[in-house]
């Protein structure tokens, strides 16, 4: 499924009104159909136009989503807006011994003018072929050092202005750093969800 397509769905305003778009719908259908199939026949003393009555739960429905306490609506007011500011491999340590010795590194910064919410979600190579993805890769840059200092966490919040960075882990045995630097533009796409919002870019 598309990202845009999961980030409409998941939107706590536009789902539900799709949600009572899709329940009128079924209502209409139904109300044309089961006359036609049982030969059930309505009889009322005074005949309201069933669209007519659809459509007004549809206004009340909506208008209750559109009136409700903007506490529970903040974040949707919010302009997302990060700015891609490098992607590095550097060459791995042969004497450290770890899990993911060559690693890609992405570095972001939050544009937003409120604090965002950092979730890695997935990488997709396009060049290049991945490990199994770890998730706590995630660190923020304050006082000039990135921390946690040693290794990395599963969500970080980050300031506007701020800078915050993960990795991906390309397979050591099939890659080396020099060729993973020469791949820069089109590794892959990293899809990243901030407050909750799928959003993706190009490595």
């Amino acid at each position: 499924m598309p990202s845009w397509v999961k980030n409409l769905w998941n939107d706590p305003v536009l789902s539900k009104v799709i949600g009572g778009l899709i329940t009128g719908g079924i209502l209409a259908l139904c109300a044309e159909l089961v006359p036609s199939i049982w030969g059930i026949r309505f009889t009322l003393k005074y005949c309201v136009p069933l669209w007519l009555v659809i459509a007004l739960c549809l206004v009340v429905f909506i208008l209750s989503i559109l009136l409700a306490p903007r506490s529970s609506l903040k974040t949707d007011g919010i302009s997302l807006q990060l700015k891609h500011m490098g992607t590095s491999a550097p060459d791995p340590d042969p004497n450290y011994k770890i899990d993911f010795p060559l690693k890609c590194w992405w570095t972001f910064r939050n544009d937003s003018e409120s604090a965002i919410d950092v979730t890695f979600w997935e990488f997709v190579g396009r060049s290049v072929k991945v490990k199994s993805q770890a998730v706590g890769i995630l660190q923020v840059q304050m006082i000039q050092q990135w921390l946690p200092v040693d290794h990395g966490v599963a969500h970080v919040a980050v300031l506007p202005g701020q800078l915050f960075k993960g990795w991906i882990a390309p397979d050591e045995a099939q890659y080396t750093a020099a060729q993973i630097r020469s791949h820069f533009g089109h590794l892959g796409t990293l899809t990243l969800k901030i407050n909750g919002k799928l959003m993706e870019f190009e490595l």
